[in-house]
């Protein structure tokens, strides 16, 4: 356990599941929400959590947390209001710690302006990606390392090339961080292209050419594993 405390600002999907892997890594967790029924799903999952009014006024945060030691995830479903509540702490808080979730690269670029020290592009499939592998320790720990620690940890698809030694094999058959170096988070399957298949409960899987597969690893292993396999979209 850190001696950090956390802030979340939001609750959806994505902030619920960052909330559960980290409430027992650091000293406290609080959670702010704009609505009340936001209010009584943190409540029933089990958190602390509170109101609050997109204002500047941040004295809750001031009065009950030292913000040397303090990261601010801002998690809200609206880029908009996440790029107002980044100004605004980041106007209030020069050294505090602030991880921004996006929608798109383009909100993005504006929460960096904004004063974000990391910032994530949540597209859809990276989200359910990360939600569905989150049982594994390992996993776990990986996200830890890409949400707010300095790292070459990269997330990739690739694609499974014609010729590829994989093509034919079963996804239990394969040892990936053994060899590669990466973790296989889903395939795609090509036939079905808006289907993911998390490897957690896709063992079964035979893998066919033009499969996609998502993986998570350093760069340099990425790298080997997309000359390996095919190649990377």
């Amino acid at each position: 356990m850190t001696q950090n405390d956390v802030i979340i600002f939001g609750y959806n999907e994505y902030a619920m599941q960052i909330a559960s892997k980290i409430k027992n890594e650091y000293r406290s967790l609080h959670i702010y929400v704009l609505e009340a029924e936001g209010l009584e799903a943190v409540s029933s999952a089990g958190f602390q959590g509170s109101l609050f009014d997109l204002s500047d006024n941040w004295d809750d945060i001031t009065k009950n947390h030292k913000i040397d030691e303090l990261v601010i995830f801002s998690a809200l479903e609206d880029d908009a209001n996440n790029i107002f509540v980044t100004i605004s702490l980041r106007a209030a808080f020069e050294s505090v710690m602030i991880i921004a979730l996006a929608s798109n690269e383009e909100s993005a670029n504006k929460l960096k302006m904004a004063g974000a020290n990391k910032v994530i592009p949540v597209i859809q499939t990276t989200a359910n990606i990360i939600v569905g592998q989150l049982e594994a320790p390992i996993t776990t720990e990986v996200l830890h390392r890409v949400l707010y620690e300095e790292s070459d940890l990269k997330i990739a698809q690739i694609t499974v090339a014609e010729n590829s030694e994989f093509v034919g094999r079963y996804l239990h058959e394969i040892r990936w961080n053994e060899r590669f170096g990466v973790i296989v988070l889903a395939v795609v399957d090509h036939e079905v292209s808006t289907s993911f298949i998390f490897t957690n409960r896709g063992q079964k899987h035979k893998l066919d050419p033009d499969d996609l597969l998502i993986v998570i690893g350093y760069e340099k292993d990425i790298q080997g594993f997309e000359r390996a396999i095919g190649g990377r979209t």
